[in-house]
């Protein structure tokens, strides 16, 4: 692999694990369930594009590492 797709397999990673991590920590039980989509990316837009965020959260999700469902609002959490 060429340093570049290195790189972006370490970028990848690292937003992955962040998403789970921010995730985590906006589940807890003086949290509503779930955390929005709009909340994890604005929690994570200093580090990472919005593009990238969204990527790690299907990733996860496809990985059944989160699950997603839409709220009494219709908003995806």
């Amino acid at each position: 692999m060429t340093d570049s797709a290195v790189s972006e397999r370490e970028v990848s990673r690292d937003a992955y694990e962040a998403v789970l991590r921010v995730v985590d920590l906006q589940t807890t039980d003086r949290q509503p369930p779930g955390a929005r989509v709009s909340t994890i990316v604005r929690l994570l837009s200093s580090r990472f594009s919005r593009e990238r965020v969204e990527r790690a959260l299907e990733t996860a999700r496809s990985n059944d590492d989160l699950e997603a469902w839409p709220d009494q609002r219709g908003r995806s959490r």
